[in-house]
């Protein structure tokens, strides 16, 4: 925007007074796209900005990136018109205090990119001025409370605390390459903030970031200046957390010349992100020189589960690697194709993959294979993942006497160690749920369980000894009373089973955790309750609806629903 002199516009118009611009189309632009509510610079200015004063090599000025907590609670109690208040006088105060450049991203976001040594005072400002006017925000009665009660996002009643500030900054290490990137490192600073800031006023939280390692996941997936075990490292973590964000960037690794064990982590985490789009990718894999890439290219077709993919697996059965076998084998079984079948039983002759093809032929659901899961898993020479396999399998296909055989193998202690043990108890409460009916003459020793150390063992026999029948109930009982939360929900959860135990369910109603409080009020719909105690019932329901819990009050709304639905009126 360029200022005019006053006597070239009195030339054309000689009782002009004042001042001229000739405003450019640019300028026009950027005055267009300031924020309407606070006249502060929008995106496309805060974008300039960011490329001329803090992506330049060298710059010494730091983003500054800040919102309102609880602002969306405060906007649905109040109003957007007492929301637009708030917003605008912080922008006001943001405008008048901040040293550098000031801008608006929307809402109740604002950005600001400042010399480093100026950001302490700035945030200790805005932080005290916002805190200064919450008395003026709220009414007298929320303000002394500290809080306003209202929904969140899921229309869960909740008490939300009085507004505050999240303010976090960051300078430049070189690893950013664009203003989005910046945008988004500074969305995931402020999330980690929130969990782990400082804070320094009221419910205000300030989280500058002082390490050098500032890319974006994608510049540290793509520098290979970044240590190979990080790199790896952030793969994999995307993969297991399904960030589809960055599959592009997954299968570009796979296209470029990167170190091989880069290209197997970007292949787990294909597999483990069920990319479909990266199907052909993979396969080119399956002959690739290093058993490394050969055996995590199979891995992933197996996750990914495309039937079509078994006849590209198949050939790798015969793999002069054992590992890559072991691989071709799994992913076959995972895959679930009968055509496969064959192939797989051809591998029996195989010793190194004999038990892998037994396991693998089972869950593609060969009878004979599945009835002998019981043998495999009583097995001492068996690794512990090939049983947890087996054991899936059992609970999904088998049938109540191949159950009552795995259930001997534990009475007898074949079975051994927490994690076994406790998956086996699930399996054999899937078999026992979907065939019906209970196992007979459970051996005494399997309630032994009851006194576990372990509390996995413990709350998978409370699932177990609330589908094994009368047998079942006192144990059950017993795992009602366990110290362990997760335990007693579970127990109190298994009760269903027992509709006669309805006073015994309503003693739960009282319990400390939330979780079992939950498990109580929502077991109760299932119970045989008299007519003549369905009044005292829904009334010791009612007072759950008040729980601070929304997952308590909601159950214990339905359980009344169902209860009540019929009950006639006794006055």
């Amino acid at each position: 925007m360029k200022k005019v002199k006053q006597e070239a516009i009195r030339k054309i118009i000689p009782e002009f007074e004042g001042a001229a611009y000739i405003l450019t189309e640019e300028d026009l632009f950027f005055q267009q796209s300031r924020s309407a509510l606070t006249g502060l610079p929008g995106n496309p200015e805060i974008e300039k900005a960011i490329k001329e004063r803090f992506l330049k090599n060298g710059s010494p000025d730091i983003v500054v990136y800040f919102d309102i907590n609880n602002f969306k609670a405060y906007n649905d109690v109040y109003g957007f018109m007492k929301g637009d208040i708030v917003i605008k006088t912080l922008a006001d105060y943001f405008r008048k205090t901040a040293s550098g450049f000031a801008g608006h991203i929307g809402g109740d976001d604002f950005v600001a990119i400042m010399e480093a040594e100026k950001f302490d005072s700035f945030a200790d400002d805005i932080l005290r001025f916002f805190d200064s006017k919450l008395k003026v925000f709220y009414s007298a009665d929320d303000f002394e409370r500290g809080a306003i009660v209202t929904f969140d996002r899921e229309g869960r009643r909740k008490m939300f605390p009085l507004m505050g500030i999240t303010v976090v900054a960051f300078g430049n290490s070189g690893g950013f390459s664009s203003p989005s990137e910046v945008g988004e490192f500074a969305a995931r600073l402020k999330k980690i903030a929130k969990l782990s800031g400082k804070r320094r006023i009221g419910n205000s939280v300030v989280f500058r970031r002082e390490d050098v390692n500032l890319m974006s996941m994608a510049s540290v997936l793509k520098d290979a200046a970044t240590p190979l075990e990080v790199r790896r490292a952030v793969c994999e973590a995307l993969g297991s957390a399904g960030d589809y964000s960055y599959e592009k960037i997954l299968i570009g690794i796979l296209n470029s010349r990167e170190n091989i064990f880069l290209k197997k982590s970007a292949l787990y985490a294909l597999g483990k992100l069920r990319s479909v789009e990266a199907v052909s990718e993979i396969a080119r894999f399956l002959k690739n020189p290093s058993a490394h890439l050969r055996m995590r290219a199979v891995e992933a077709l197996g996750e990914i589960g495309k039937a079509e993919s078994a006849s590209r697996i198949i050939p790798l059965l015969d793999d002069g690697n054992v590992f890559v076998r072991r691989s071709a084998v799994a992913a076959l079984g995972r895959l679930g194709s009968s055509s496969s079948a064959g192939a797989l039983e051809r591998k029996l002759d195989d010793s190194s993959v004999r038990n892998d093809a037994i396991v693998a032929l089972a869950s593609i659901g060969v009878k004979d294979f599945v009835d002998g899961l019981p043998v495999l898993i009583a097995n001492d020479t068996i690794s512990d993942n090939l049983k947890l396999t087996a054991l899936e399998i059992v609970g999904q296909k088998g049938s109540r006497k191949i159950a009552g055989l795995v259930l001997e193998s534990l009475a007898s202690s074949k079975i051994r160690g927490s994690r076994l043990v406790s998956r086996t108890l699930t399996a054999l409460s899937a078999v026992i749920e979907r065939e019906g009916n209970p196992i007979p003459e459970i051996p005494r020793k399997i309630f032994s369980l009851a006194d576990s150390r372990s509390w996995k063992i413990r709350a998978a026999a409370a699932r177990f000894f609330s589908v094994c029948g009368v047998e079942g109930i006192a144990a059950l009982k017993k795992l009602c009373r366990d110290f362990s939360e997760a335990v007693r929900s579970r127990a109190v959860s298994g009760l269903r089973y027992f509709p006669g135990e309805f006073l015994f369910v309503l003693e739960f109603f009282a319990d400390f955790s939330p979780q079992v409080r939950f498990a109580a009020a929502d077991t109760i719909k299932f119970m045989k309750i008299p007519p003549e105690r369905k009044k005292f019932v829904t009334a010791k329901l009612r007072l759950l609806l008040k729980d601070l819990s929304y997952e308590v009050s909601s159950a214990a709304a339905k359980s009344i629903i169902k209860i009540t639905a019929g009950m006639e009126d006794r006055g």
